[in-house]
């Protein structure tokens, strides 16, 4: 509030204006007479009485304010609940990353045992090949084995067919020769014996040819039957060899459709789309929810502003001040904290970072070292944070506590000052409620105390409100702040460790919970 604000607000409450407010310290500052100012008692009735009434509006507003500050205290609790259910929303967002960097990982696990079933069906398809080249080699070597034996036939054919012809030839002169045995039987008779045929006997000779004959068809049948064998299992060989090659490439086939349907990228893209959309609008849910209370963290911030712009220009007393500031503060802290989560779940990755991140895994080792320096940061973060605490606890305790006492009895001298509020009653000090002597009996001068330990005039004094009065309790203070850093620790979330080792980097979101 501005200067011309306060005198604006003084008028129009009843308590005057500025001129007669500066009127009056100039009628205060009195006559000096002998070297002491004296001071009339119609100013000093006049001053007193402008005074209570001063400090019954100060009185009412100070009440107002306590209300506004229970329902800020209201508000900051309602706060910490929504960033308590935002801290579970990211811890269950974490755990779905979590299952898809799972379902990912066994998915690159099948994907690596098909890679090795398809190196298997290629070794399998190497072998087929070697198969189907020695299935050629013996198809040449069968066709060189069938033209041979065809020429051994042929040969055969041709042996035999001279042997017909020689046997021909043998029975012709055979049966020229018995033709001649016939006719010569009726003049001689000889023995097969006496008979010369190329240097033996005629019996000799045609045992021997029959021998041959004999030894020759059962080579050529023997020869026969080796042939037919030995096509039939090259045959049967071809038809085996002919199904194993089929069998082999349906199965090849088979396994080629599998995979084809499990490792299909159409389909993993697909879920991972869907998966990382459902992960964005729960994001984006959760962002507007804390959008909507972003406002009402500014009015509460102005409020708060504006209350202690007035009560500093009021002369209020400086351990108020210190409440109200420490009040601001943690406000302000609350507020960083809600743009600082903003600003995180503003970090989100897209389609090719979460590719790259699935792609390049980080070690179980690094990871670990992440979360220590993590955690390193967030506990002296912490220990920071009690430090500031405690720093403006001992700001509340080495706060003026100095009264003074005027003459009443001893009870009500033996009051302590920072339990009651300033007593309203005309004839009763605002300072330390004693009761004032009647102005009738008093001389003209001063108005002192009766205390023995006599201390300095007194014209009149300022009030005091005892501590609690007002304001936020400083231990509420202290372990909402304490609450407020444990949760944001806990919802730290694992996403990639692209984003964790950032966030351990920088370290933005540990030190904006903490300092302050």
């Amino acid at each position: 509030m501005q200067r011309n604000e306060v005198d604006a607000s003084m008028t129009s409450v009843g308590l005057g204006t500025p001129d007669v407010w500066q009127k009056l310290g100039q009628e205060l500052e009195g006559k000096t007479q002998l070297e002491q100012p004296r001071v009339s008692k119609k100013v000093l009735v006049k001053a007193l009485r402008m005074q209570t009434e001063a400090m019954r509006y100060m009185a009412d507003e100070f009440d107002r304010l306590r209300d506004k500050m229970a329902e800020m205290e209201r508000e900051a609790r309602n706060t910490a609940k929504h960033v308590e259910r935002v801290n579970s929303k990211l811890i269950t967002v974490q755990g779905q990353v979590e299952d898809m960097n799972t379902k990912v990982y066994e998915i690159e696990v099948v994907q690596t045992k098909q890679a090795e079933q398809l190196k298997e069906i290629d070794e399998v398809a190497v072998q087929v090949r070697a198969t189907r080249e020695e299935v050629e080699h013996v198809a040449k070597s069968v066709e060189k084995a069938n033209f041979v034996h065809n020429e051994f036939v042929q040969q055969t054919e041709h042996k035999l067919h001279v042997i017909r012809e020689d046997h021909e030839v043998t029975k012709k002169f055979a049966m020229k020769i018995e033709d001649r045995l016939n006719e010569e039987q009726k003049e001689l008779f000889l023995d097969s014996d006496h008979i010369l045929h190329n240097k033996l006997s005629l019996a000799m000779w045609m045992e021997a040819v029959e021998k041959d004959n004999k030894r020759k068809d059962e080579a050529l049948r023997d020869c026969t039957d080796k042939m037919i064998k030995q096509g039939r299992n090259v045959q049967d060989m071809m038809l085996e060899t002919r199904r194993t090659l089929d069998d082999n490439t349906c199965a090849v086939e088979d396994v080629q459709r599998l995979l084809l349907d499990k490792a299909d990228r159409t389909r993993v893209d697909e879920i991972i789309e869907s998966k990382y959309e459902e992960i964005c609008n729960q994001l984006d849910k959760a962002l507007a929810s804390v959008l909507g209370e972003e406002d009402e963290f500014k009015r509460a911030s102005q409020e708060l502003q504006q209350l202690v712009t007035h009560l500093s220009e009021s002369k209020a007393d400086k351990k108020d001040l210190l409440e109200v500031k420490e009040q601001v503060l943690y406000d302000s802290r609350v507020r960083q904290q809600v743009e600082n989560l903003r600003s995180f779940i503003d970090i989100k990755m897209n389609r090719d970072d979460v590719f790259s991140a699935l792609k390049t895994k980080a070690d179980k080792d690094e990871m670990l070292a992440l979360l220590k320096n993590l955690s390193d940061s967030m506990n002296a973060s912490i220990v920071q944070a009690q430090k500031s605490l405690n720093y403006a606890d001992s700001a509340f305790l080495t706060g003026k506590q100095a009264g003074h006492h005027h003459g009443g009895g001893a009870s009500n001298s033996a009051q302590k000052r920072a339990g009651m509020l300033p007593s309203l009653d005309r004839e009763k000090c605002l300072s330390c409620n004693s009761q004032l002597r009647d102005p009738s009996t008093i001389p003209s001068g001063p108005i002192t105390n009766k205390n023995p330990f006599q201390m300095a005039p007194v014209y009149g004094g300022g009030f005091h409100l005892p501590p609690g009065a007002g304001s936020i309790e400083k231990n509420a203070m202290r372990n909402r702040s304490s609450n407020l850093s444990n949760n944001h620790v806990a919802s730290v979330p694992y996403l990639s460790p692209r984003t964790v080792a950032n966030m351990a980097s920088s370290g933005q979101l540990a030190e904006s919970a903490s300092e302050g």
